[in-house]
């Protein structure tokens, strides 16, 4: 049976972010073992706050440029050029439909 890696083993019980169950299993040793290695050497499980305040504050980094990234902040100049896109390429395609219409109607009318 290979020795446990003791230092990992201290990181993730320091960590706080396992249980010792988790930790033991993982390191194929009991969680007697783990408790007793750590009353020896006074380790203490003091980065778990530390470790959820820094996830929370990445969460919520993480949220607010979502949501900063999202957000549809047009200024004058570019709604009033995406709108004059819009109505341009309306009217071609109505012109287009119109010179169509006129060549069928000229196509009907020479047939008569």
């Amino acid at each position: 049976m290979a020795k446990p890696d003791w230092e990992a083993i201290e990181t993730a019980y320091r960590a706080g972010v396992m249980s010792l169950r988790e930790i033991a299993s993982h390191h194929g040793i009991s969680e007697g073992a783990i408790r007793k290695r750590a009353k020896r050497d006074d380790w203490s499980r003091d980065l778990n706050a530390r470790i959820q305040q820094k996830a929370d504050d990445l969460v919520r980094k993480q949220e607010v440029r979502k949501t900063v990234r999202t957000k549809a902040e047009l200024t004058e100049r570019v709604l009033i050029e995406a709108t004059a896109e819009v109505i341009a390429s309306v009217r071609m395609e109505h012109r287009g439909d119109i010179r169509r219409a006129r060549e069928l109607t000229n196509i009907l009318f020479d047939e008569l």
